[in-house]
């Protein structure tokens, strides 16, 4: 049984078949070390993944006092909107609305500007997992807000 010869391909061959694509590449999102931090909310962006809405809060995240600190970095929490049976109790949001002082008494509306500009008590910590749950490469874990402690101001 004979095998084929390899197919010679010309280079310019290969420079057509080479598509000119570019692409926008933000920087990488930042790490600082895990542990409990204060920060300020400063921002709120939906967004579509897994087949459901999705929320990313972002958080100013400092070194010492919010109010004397240095800035260390802007942190996201990823948060999951409610379907259509409503919000969870247990769910990030419920929790992160129940630490503001938002007690509702029925199902109640709540628009989550309230959120913005909030002092916290945060806890920070990597995420070192991709979307498929397969381990980020070595230097390319980031940090995410895990959870809000307490409202500070």
């Amino acid at each position: 049984m004979s095998v084929p010869a390899a197919k010679i391909v010309s280079i310019s061959q290969v420079d057509a078949a080479w598509a000119h694509v570019e692409v926008r590449l933000p920087p990488p999102r930042p790490r600082v070390e895990p542990g409990i931090y204060q920060a300020i909310s400063v921002s709120l962006t939906p967004f579509n993944a897994y087949d459901r809405r999705n929320l990313e809060l972002g958080f100013d995240v400092f070194q010492g006092d919010a109010t004397d600190g240095v800035l260390l970095a802007r942190l996201p929490m990823f948060l999951r909107l409610p379907g259509k049976r409503g919000l969870s109790p247990n769910s990030k949001l419920a929790r992160l609305l129940y630490v503001l002082g938002v007690k509702p008494t029925r199902w109640t509306r709540v628009d989550l500007n309230v959120l913005r500009g909030k002092l916290w008590s945060i806890e920070v910590g990597d995420a070192d997992r991709d979307t498929t749950n397969a381990g980020l490469p070595a230097g390319l874990a980031y940090s995410v807000v895990k959870r809000v402690i307490s409202r500070l101001a």
